[in-house]
């Protein structure tokens, strides 16, 4: 989308830190947000034990979400599959589609089997609890074996958890999970 911070960022007026102040920014935060009293309980979610976010549990879990409002995106999963869909943005258009009995919906999107598994394990990666194992395919078992080994991730009470570097490095380690 064309936002103020993308064109910015297109004009060469929004100087970025490099990857290596970036990883020190972090660090530091992080430091900050453990003296704190905060843990990290989910890739970029910090709180106090027992303070944790109850509703983006749903989307870390894999669960169904409801999408209300101009512009919001729901997911229904069941047994028959899993779609995406994101409503009118437009709020007179979302009104008018709501008044007239009509679902306010501007894109609806079947989600592959097979892209559902895939996003099932990144979102798992982001928590601390980690991904199930026993739901890793063979070829995911060995990659997975790699993380542990590189210090990654650790295998803790059967399920797969990205440790604070790993966590860093979620993307690319999920994108090497991915079938």
């Amino acid at each position: 989308e064309d936002v103020p911070l993308a064109r910015l960022r297109r004009a060469g007026r929004l100087p970025l830190p490099s990857e290596d102040e970036t990883r020190a920014q972090a660090a530091a935060i992080r430091a900050e947000l453990r003296r704190a009293g905060l843990r990290r309980y989910e890739i970029s979610n910090w709180a106090r034990p027992g303070a944790e976010s109850v509703h983006n549990r749903l989307y870390w879990d894999g669960e169904s979400y409801l999408g209300l409002g101009a512009g919001a995106y729901g997911c229904l999963r069941g047994a028959a599959g899993a779609y995406r869909y994101g409503n009118l943005r437009d709020a007179g258009a979302y009104m008018d589609a709501v008044l007239a009995g009509r679902l306010p919906t501007a894109e609806e999107d079947p989600i592959a089997p097979a892209a559902e598994r895939n996003e099932r394990l990144m979102l798992a990666l982001r928590t601390r609890a980690g991904a199930p194992l026993d739901a890793l395919s063979p070829a995911q078992v060995r990659e997975a074996d790699e993380a542990v080994r590189r210090r990654l991730a650790v295998r803790r009470a059967g399920r797969l958890v990205l440790t604070s570097r790993g966590m860093d490095l979620h993307s690319a380690l999920s994108e090497r999970l991915f079938e």
